[in-house]
């Protein structure tokens, strides 16, 4: 399978994203793009995909609310509602609030033509509850979304448990988006171990790696040769992230 990764564009500026679609969307292997809130707070969410359709009309547009579902469950349609009219593909949701707003949110984005990828476990530090963190159950986030026939999930690549994740919701059809590599310490080669495990296609989504490096399109074929060969190469020089 040829290798591919998503760029998630949590940059300074809409000057900054236009400038790392221009360099990166024709590389093969670049399947899209992951817009986050902070960008769609400022400038909205429609002007940030008009941004990237200007360059390519062919690459996944995923929106990150940074969380969402972790609301009530009946806010659920009117979100979904304004993700579809800014023309995103899919919705990345982590549904903190409980099993009630999870159905109904992975429903919403559904009844919307959008894709819902679920997501239970983040990549930093003292998320868990057995790490100082507040949340134990996340296995049952993905429990949930699977029986709702969701196929698409995150989970990071800078945690071991993030294998047995692979292992019990893997398999054909399945697709694993992996942020965490690179800067937070992921790495490409724990994911091509962790694959052995499940028949799932894994994806790595990676940020700062890529927007922040001296050179973005050099950084993006580094990690996608990377995903493709055995060797270990030097990573391009990163700046400070934005």
């Amino acid at each position: 399978m040829t290798p591919e990764l998503i760029i998630a564009c949590d940059v300074e500026d809409d000057t900054a994203l236009d400038f790392l679609v221009a360099v990166t969307h024709d590389i093969p292997g670049v399947k899209g793009y992951k817009l986050g809130a902070t960008m769609a707070v400022h400038y909205g969410l429609k002007y940030l995909t008009s941004i990237v359709f200007n360059h390519c009309g062919d690459k996944v547009l995923m929106y990150d609310h940074q969380k969402a579902g972790t609301d009530t469950p009946h806010t659920a349609e009117k979100f979904m509602k304004s993700c579809r009219r800014s023309a995103v593909d899919s919705v990345i949701l982590f549904p903190m609030a409980g099993p009630e707003t999870e159905v109904a949110w992975i429903r919403a984005a559904r009844e919307e033509g959008l894709v819902p990828i679920v997501g239970g476990v983040m990549s930093h530090d003292k998320y868990l509850y057995d790490e100082g963190g507040f949340i134990t159950r996340y296995w049952e986030m993905y429990r949930i979304a699977g029986d709702e026939g969701v196929t698409e999930f995150v989970a990071p690549a800078t945690r071991i448990s993030t294998a047995a994740i692979f292992k019990q919701f893997g398999g054909q059809g399945i697709k694993f988006y992996t942020p965490g590599v690179g800067k937070q310490g992921g790495q490409i080669q724990h994911l091509k171990l962790w694959s052995i495990f499940s028949d799932a296609q894994i994806i790595p989504i990676i940020g700062t790696s890529i927007y922040a490096s001296s050179d973005p399109q050099a950084a993006t074929k580094y990690f996608l040769q990377e995903m493709e060969q055995d060797k270990n190469v030097d990573v391009p020089e990163t700046g400070t992230s934005t």
